[in-house]
């Protein structure tokens, strides 16, 4: 897979803004690093991960209970070879 670069992140106008903010701007490098490192871990891992998330954060944080929800459903329409009966 091709590594992801700190311009294409910076392309997408949410990611910008984030970045920009002085609270922000030192953790470009780590997020870009992270992206590209999650390019190599095994989907079924992935979803083994946001599921486990989803199930910790359950009347914890409704906000981080989301996310992971939301990136679960993200992977799984990336991949339909995990959808089954």
């Amino acid at each position: 897979m091709k590594e992801i670069t700190k311009e294409e992140i910076l392309q997408i106008p949410v990611l910008n803004f984030c970045f920009r903010s002085k609270f922000y701007k030192d953790y470009l490098d780590s997020f870009v690093q992270d992206i590209n490192t999650g390019q190599h871990i095994d989907v079924y891992c992935i979803m083994h991960y946001l599921i486990k998330a989803v199930i910790n954060y359950c009347g914890i944080s409704l906000t981080y209970r989301t996310v992971a929800y939301d990136f679960a459903w993200a992977v799984l329409a990336a991949n339909k070879s995990l959808w089954n009966e």
